[in-house]
């Protein structure tokens, strides 16, 4: 942990970057999940309305290997299911 002050604070505080990065990281799933459960079926393959653009769905799937991309980068030796 690293102990940063802020500017005007009395104290130090303890950040710990991995945890938050975590936490950050499940909060954004949470939020992918509640929208992905709230798609319905016919709008996944939907066209966009301008007629240029990705579907839902290549746009989940750009998501996730963007995923993969960083979660790669971050871990050189982590092997993801799916590359």
């Amino acid at each position: 942990m690293k102990a940063v002050s802020a500017p005007g604070a009395k104290s130090p505080v303890l950040l710990d970057f991995r945890k938050s990065l975590l936490q950050s990281f499940a909060i954004n799933e949470r939020a992918n999940q509640l929208l992905i459960s709230n798609i319905g079926d016919r709008a996944w393959q939907a066209g966009c309305p301008t007629g240029k653009g990705r579907s839902i769905a290549d746009v989940a799937v750009h998501i996730h290997h963007v995923r993969l991309m960083w979660l790669s980068a971050a871990d050189q030796t982590a092997k993801c299911r799916g590359n």
